[in-house]
């Protein structure tokens, strides 16, 4: 079920956006001022003790969970990242409890288990469309003109879930995805930066060259089919979508 939509505009090209969506390695930089002293994030989905760690607490270095999280790409420039909700301690709670409950009635246990921690942060359905399971959106990411992009985010709240518990997921995407976002506007800063950046004379390309040649064939019964990189942070979701991008761009026009 919708629950309206956020909208906003920032002044750089469209494949920032969709770069950014499976991209492991921004957050501790990008994201760094949202953690606590001790390399932690804010809590971001209902039930967690606590947020992800962003850094470590030397507050120098990236978690090292990072470099343990799969990525994986599907043809067609269709990519995801797992799960970013590494450590937030047992999930509980009043409104967490009663929810879990209604979810093992309507789909038995293991059903609801992997409802609620799935195995995956964002993905990608290239072009255009992300989704993220933590905080329950869809992102449709519009390009307007070759230096500004339109961004429109639809909460989706769940069909018979209690009304606290949806209330909830649109507070938590106020939080990190809204305009006025802790997340979402340290992402959309980077992405008017690296416009101006490749605005300049300084280099002739962008490379993402990160874990070449790592990928392997995926046979998870869920992904038969795609790529994954589970060693190291992996550009392979930026190589898959731009392989598409030069795919679809150099494609011969249909004569109708």
């Amino acid at each position: 079920l919708s629950s309206g939509v956020h909208r906003y505009d920032f002044p750089a090209n469209w494949k920032f956006q969709i770069e950014n969506a499976d991209d492991l390695y921004h957050p501790s930089a990008t994201h760094e001022s949202t953690s606590s002293a001790t390399g932690r994030q804010f809590q971001r989905r209902e039930g967690d003790a606590s947020g992800f760690k962003v850094v470590e607490e030397d507050g120098r270095r990236p978690a090292d969970f990072f470099d343990k999280i799969p990525h994986g790409a599907f043809d067609h420039g269709h990519t995801w990242c797992g799960s970013i909700m590494v450590g937030t301690g047992d999930r509980g709670g009043p409104l967490y409890d009663e929810y879990r409950a209604e979810l093992e009635a309507a789909r038995g246990r293991e059903r609801a288990d992997r409802l609620l921690n799935p195995s995956w942060h964002v993905t990608v359905v290239y072009p255009n469309l992300l989704m993220q399971s933590t905080a329950r959106y869809l992102r449709v990411v519009v390009p307007i003109a070759v230096d500004r992009t339109a961004v429109r985010i639809y909460p989706m709240r769940l069909r018979g879930a209690n009304e606290a518990w949806n209330q909830r997921i649109i507070r938590f995407i106020n939080i990190t995805h809204s305009a006025a976002s802790l997340i979402q506007t340290d992402d959309v800063e980077a992405f008017i930066r690296c416009q101006d950046g490749l605005n300049t004379q300084g280099a002739d390309w962008v490379y993402f060259a990160r874990d070449l040649g790592g990928e392997v064939p995926d046979y998870d019964p869920d992904n038969l089919g795609g790529m994954r990189s589970d060693q190291n942070i992996s550009e392979l979701p930026m190589r898959n979508q731009f392989k598409a991008w030069a795919g679809y761009m150099s494609a011969a026009p249909e004569i109708t």
